[in-house]
């Protein structure tokens, strides 16, 4: 009886929940929000990660900034670029969306498809 509860003691620390995932694609450019619209794609590699992020100024996208970082990470702060809410923005990746720090309150941004409008 004894090791029977040792067992499910055991198969209930597997259950635990994982880390979140190191990798994704995020988008929150198919809704206006008023904090913004973003892209934020994460690539997992050997060495660590790479970070693209982009902003969008009145709906249009502007030229996004990738940030490498050594490690796998699920916090970290990114070089910003234009249209962005500063020079650098903090991004925390969860299971189904990054959150990104904007002015003290933290944004979600959806895993989604990345959108990049074509503009005239």
């Amino acid at each position: 009886m004894k090791q029977l509860g040792l067992l499910i003691l055991f198969l209930s620390s597997l259950a635990q929940a994982s880390d979140p995932p190191v990798s994704g694609t995020f988008s929150s450019a198919r809704s206006a929000s008023p904090d913004g619209m973003f892209n934020l794609i994460v690539t997992a590699t050997a060495e660590g990660q790479q970070f693209f992020f982009q902003c969008f100024t009145d709906g249009k996208p502007e030229f996004g900034t990738l940030t490498s970082v050594k490690g796998r990470k699920t916090e970290a702060v990114l070089n910003a670029g234009a249209g962005c809410p500063g020079s650098k923005v903090r991004i925390r990746l969860d299971y189904e969306e990054a959150w990104i720090e904007i002015k003290g309150k933290w944004v979600a941004i959806p895993r989604n498809d990345i959108v990049v409008p074509i503009v005239d």
